[in-house]
Parts: structure tokens; sequence; C-alpha cells
């Protein structure tokens, strides 16, 4: 795990490797070094070495998923901010429709059966960050169960895209127009 300042993740969000003989590279400006490095296991952990790669592998799918969503969660969780803000103002009744619509539109992409005051959140990049965490954290191979999940996940993720790419296209250009002819500043995309 690197460190950023100010900006280092309260948990890891890379996945350990499987032991074995690495090459550690540094580079700065035209200058690169390097330093073998040994990873040997925990003599505790009594994981053989196909699990090793197995928990890996389901924790790099994982990594995957979460570099394709997380760019939209930082959005989503702007837009989120956005509506609620809005909702502080007295809206025209098409305004208060079209906002409706899409605070609606976001809240498919979270948790089934969220509580009905619940903040909207994704729920493919919650679940992707939880069992990430599961996976690296347990000393025991990945079981069938955590597999169909890992494949869940992805398919959630998958769905999420395209959705994203539907309230983008649809919902969000729909209530710009009402905001503007309302003389309100449109919604801001950037996270």
């Amino acid at each position: 795990m690197s460190a950023v300042n100010r900006d280092t993740p309260a948990s890891p969000t890379s996945p350990w490797v499987v032991p074995g003989e690495y090459t550690a590279v540094l580079t700065a400006g035209s200058n690169s070094y390097t330093q073998p490095l040994t990873v040997k296991m925990d003599p505790r952990v009594k994981m053989s070495q196909a699990e090793l790669e197995q928990q890996l592998t389901l924790s790099q799918q994982l990594c995957d998923v979460r570099a394709g969503i997380e760019p939209i969660g930082k959005i989503f969780d702007s837009l989120v901010e956005q509506l609620t803000k809005l909702r502080e103002h007295s809206l025209p009744k098409n305004v208060e429709e079209k906002l409706s619509a899409l605070n609606n539109k976001l809240k498919e992409l979270g948790p089934p059966n969220p509580r009905p005051d619940a903040t909207p959140s994704l729920h493919a990049l919650d679940s992707a960050k939880d069992l990430f965490a599961q996976i690296q954290g347990v000393d025991a191979g990945p079981t069938d169960r955590v597999k169909a999940a890992v494949n869940d996940v992805r398919s959630q993720a998958t769905v999420l895209t395209e959705r994203w790419k539907e309230i983008i296209a649809q919902e969000v250009p729909a209530l710009d127009r009402e905001l503007q002819a309302t003389g309100l500043s449109r919604l801001n995309l950037a996270p």
C-alpha cells in the first residue's frame, strides 16, 4: 500500500502478492534503480500456492471492477450532493418532477430494498470494496461462494456502467433543460 499525503486510503486497495522473487524498480527522471525482493509466506498461514493464486486473481478482478466504476462513483456522489442542495429550493413542479425522476434512477443503482430515506449509493462499487476486503482479510482459499460473489459483482458493474450511460444521456440533460428554463444552473458532472 502506498501512502499519499492527505489522500491515503483507509484500507489497502491493492491485493497481496503471492510469495516469490520480485524486482522492485524505482525510476526518478532518467535514472532507474532495481532491487531484488523476496516475499515469504507468513509461517502461520497454511494456504497452498494454488489457493494464493486464486485469491490474487479474484482480488485483481475486483481491483479492475473498482478502477472501472470508481470514476462513476465520484461523479455519482457529486450529483447526489447537487440534487440534495436543489431540493432545498422552492422549485417549479416540472423541475421537481425531473429531479425526482433522476433521483429515482440513481436509487436504482443502489442496493436492493434500500430504506426509503437512504441516500443513493452505488451497490456495485460498495460490493466490490466489501468483497475485496473480505478476500484479502482471510487466510484461507477462496470458496465457491466467494468466486460466485466476484462474478456477481463483475456483472453488477457491467449493468451499472450501462445504466449510468443512460442516466447521463437522458435524465441529466432532461433535468438540465428544466433548470435552465427556470434560470437555475445546470448540473456539474465534474467529480
